[in-house]
């Protein structure tokens, strides 16, 4: 996998500390968010920080035999997951861009999202820069209002050995950031609309490019009415190369996967919410005998097949001036890596989230995973955390 781009701490720290008690001095919050405007542009500022403390049933320094775990971790493990200031700016409802550092390493900033984009008159945009693929309905939707992680995890189990929808797909190359350039465009006032873009795709964890090839990634999305919540319905593809050596040349093989997406209601708003995704195509990290993946020695991919399906129900809450929504939710998760047997993995995530005010809330969630290895037995990972957004 290859590593976010690294920017000095300082350089950045203050950099942005400028631009806030810049905006700060002369703007005013709109809608939990800081906003500035002159006749031709627009500058947002938004950030968010998500403390997180979470459990782990693997916390024997010697797992038993067939025991998934293959780490000792802490029974009990508490850190930053995200800590994160956007700043975007909007000129002549043309040209915009965005800039997102995340500082919840504490020692160097991760930076996330870094692209402009430009609209033309027709309805349609260009992208460019370092942005999310149009690929993995789940990873599109923003770590903000999701209240779990997107790939099931417990910690002190490999996410080889823990396969899920998003984890596969973030781990091919598939989904997630990418540094690349994209059309996208809307007809029907906005029922209809599409995402083409070429990527860097599957590449070392340096910050250049390793070969040549490149990833193309499409997606489509439909919205029709379905009672008092619109369904989206979206369908997605994804060609990336796999880098490789022989004798020293760096040569590529590509793969593929398709994604099929819906979407009924959203995070925000009251009622209920249902989300369900299957990603299915060629597995990036393993062969078709279950082993490490090498092309240089002819290995062909393994065949995948995963989905996820969500569903939540945010209940308003009257009377409290402290409490604005509650939501129960379930996740149910399938990955099966290979066309192996007894390779595949179950996950479930029972949860539940306490809105405080719009996006500041305390979400708690269960991920409980069940593996078909004969005499594999599940493990699980209790996860709270609290969220802070303006």
């Amino acid at each position: 996998m290859k590593k976010h781009a690294r920017l000095p701490f300082t350089v950045v720290s203050w950099s942005f500390a400028f631009a806030a008690l810049s905006l700060l001095a002369t703007a005013s919050p709109v809608f939990g968010q800081v906003q500035i405007s002159s006749k031709a542009v627009e500058l947002e500022l938004s950030g968010r920080l998500q403390y997180q403390v979470e459990t782990s049933s693997c916390t024997d320094a010697s797992p038993e035999a067939g025991s998934a775990c293959s780490d000792q971790a802490p029974g009990v493990d508490m850190f930053l997951r995200r800590a994160r200031v956007s700043l975007e700016a909007r000129i002549d409802d043309r040209l915009s861009f965005k800039l997102e550092p995340d500082f919840s390493d504490l020692k160097e900033v991760s930076l996330k999202d870094a692209w402009g984009r430009y609209a033309f008159g027709s309805g349609v945009a260009v992208q460019a820069g370092h942005f999310k693929r149009p690929f993995d309905g789940f990873q599109l939707t923003s770590s903000s209002w999701l209240p779990f992680e997107r790939a099931v995890g417990v910690a002190g189990i490999s996410s080889r050995m823990l396969p899920s929808y998003s984890g596969l797909a973030k781990a091919g190359d598939m989904s997630d950031r990418d540094i690349g350039v994209m059309l996208e465009g809307e007809q029907a006032e906005g029922r209809f609309a599409w995402w083409v873009g070429m990527f860097r795709g599957g590449t070392d964890a340096s910050d250049a490019d390793s070969n040549t090839g490149k990833q193309f990634v499409g997606r489509v999305k439909v919205t029709v009415d379905a009672g008092d919540a619109p369904l989206k319905l979206a369908g997605a593809v994804a060609r990336t190369d796999a880098p490789y050596e022989v004798d020293g040349e760096t040569l590529a093989e590509y793969f593929t996967n398709f994604e099929l997406f819906a979407e009924r209601g959203s995070y925000g708003r009251d009622g209920l919410l249902l989300q369900a995704g299957i990603i299915l195509g060629d597995n990036p990290l393993t062969n078709d005998i279950g082993t490490s993946l090498d092309l240089a020695a002819g290995d062909n991919f393994a065949s995948l097949l995963t989905w996820q399906g969500v569903a939540a129900y945010r209940i308003p809450v009257r009377g409290a001036d402290w409490l604005e929504a509650v939501a129960p939710m379930l996740r149910v998760s399938y990955a099966d890596p290979t066309d192996l047997e007894n390779d595949e993995v179950w996950g479930f995530t029972p949860g539940f989230t306490i809105y405080f005010y719009r996006r500041n809330r305390l979400t708690l969630n269960w991920d409980i995973a069940s593996f078909g290895a004969d005499g594999v037995g599940s493990e699980n990972s209790f996860k709270a955390q609290m969220q802070f957004h303006f």
